[in-house]
This record gives C-alpha cells, structure tokens and sequence, in this order.
C-alpha cells in the first residue's frame, strides 16, 4: 500500500511488444491482445464463448470475425481479472457481447463490472473492466525506448 492513499487495485496485461496498466480504488482488470487473423479453430473458440457471443460472431462478415473475437476477448478477460479469477472460472458463463458500444455493463459472479474498450495502436486490442462504473476513468501514456 502506498502511503497517505486509500488502498490500491492494479491489474497488468501484455501481447508483444505492448503492455497495459490499471489501477484504480476499487477492483479493476485489464486485458490487451494481438489481433492475428490466422484462421482459429471453430472448436477451440467456441468453447470460451457465451452463445449469445458465438451467434454475434457467426453472423459477421468473415473479415470482420478477428477484430470482433479479440475485443470480445479481451473484455471477458479484463472482467475475469477483476473478479480475481482469471481463467479458472469458465470464461463461457461470461457474456460480454457489447453490441458495438464502446462500455457496457457485465455480470458475474453476482457482480456488475463497467467493461469498456481501451484504445490501443492499429492491430490490439484492449479492454478495462472496473466494479464501481461511476469512477473517472484517466489514461496516461508512456513510451519506453530500449
């Protein structure tokens, strides 16, 4: 704990050569993903999703599909890191389709979670989920030469 601060939540995410912080005074999670478009396996996804998520991704153009998986993604984790769940808990019992809105609300484990897209550079990914949704949300920016 910093001092002179109420506590701190932080969650960290990264996907090459870009990498994500939040911290916040309440729980927050955040999840950044390369976008690759290689062809994934129908079965492999369709187990992490929500149905109402699959039929969301099954009805857009093929080209669209990649995009739309990953920033559907990266919302579903980003709300699973902030439950302090992670993975364990089956990402498919999580529907966080957004309906192309940039924030929502998600449900889970009997919590509501402010799930919004993060900006990122061209070929990310990003989204921020946090527990109480009337927070103002700050975004700082750092770059980091080797």
């Amino acid at each position: 704990m910093l001092r002179g601060t109420q506590s701190l939540d932080f969650s960290e995410s990264h996907s090459r050569d870009l990498a994500l912080l939040a911290i916040a005074h309440s729980r927050v999670g955040i999840d950044v993903e390369y976008v690759q478009t290689i062809v994934l396996r129908q079965t492999s996804i369709e187990q992490y999703l929500a149905r109402p998520e699959w039929s969301r991704l099954q009805a857009l153009p093929a080209k669209a599909r990649a995009v739309a998986l990953y920033r559907c993604w990266t919302q579903k984790e980003a709300a699973l890191k902030a439950l302090g769940v992670g993975l364990l808990y089956p990402p498919r019992r999580v529907n966080a389709i957004a309906d192309g809105r940039k924030s929502h609300v998600v449900s889970a484990l009997g919590r509501n979670w402010l799930v919004r897209q993060v900006a990122a550079p061209v070929g990310y990914a990003a989204a921020l989920a946090i527990e109480q949704p009337n927070r103002t949300i700050r975004r700082r920016q750092w770059r980091i030469h080797a």
